[in-house]
């Protein structure tokens, strides 16, 4: 075993970010649609009146459709999340700390998202707003 296990974990956990792809603007499109339906979804679920069986399961079903549109949306963009704390590392700060900050980041900001109804969820523009992403070119 080495003694450098933050190293390790650190290149553990960049494999397993690897291994999800990029979103195109089209996908996040897509996912956000689905996103914010499930979370349409999800109040109307809770809004505590009498629904029919097939409405509440189709509600149901687009409420699991959100969750797993969020969950493809925050996976994609671990990348971003690794990227940006290589770019802007803290003298005195493990890498992976400043990874695990920007990844609360990144679900406040889906939360933020399924809260705020907002149209479109272009979190690579949220986070880092120069255009200079991994995998894309200016925008």
């Amino acid at each position: 075993m080495r003694g450098d296990t933050g190293g390790d974990l650190l290149q553990v956990y960049l494999a397993e970010v690897a291994r999800h792809p990029l979103l195109s603007r089209a996908d996040e499109v897509e996912l956000s649609a689905q996103i914010r339906a499930g979370a349409a979804a999800r109040r109307e679920l809770a809004a505590e009146r009498e629904l029919d069986d097939a409405v509440e399961a189709e509600l149901e079903a687009v409420v699991q459709r959100g969750d797993e549109a969020r969950d493809r949306f925050v996976r994609a963009n671990l990348r971003l999340v690794v990227f940006v704390a290589r770019k802007h590392a803290v003298p005195g700060v493990s890498r992976l700390d400043l990874i695990q900050d920007g990844n609360v980041g990144l679900l406040r900001a889906v939360e933020k998202f399924e809260s705020q109804g907002l149209r479109v969820l272009h979190l690579r523009d949220l986070v880092d707003p120069t255009g200079d992403h991994p995998g894309h070119g200016p925008r």
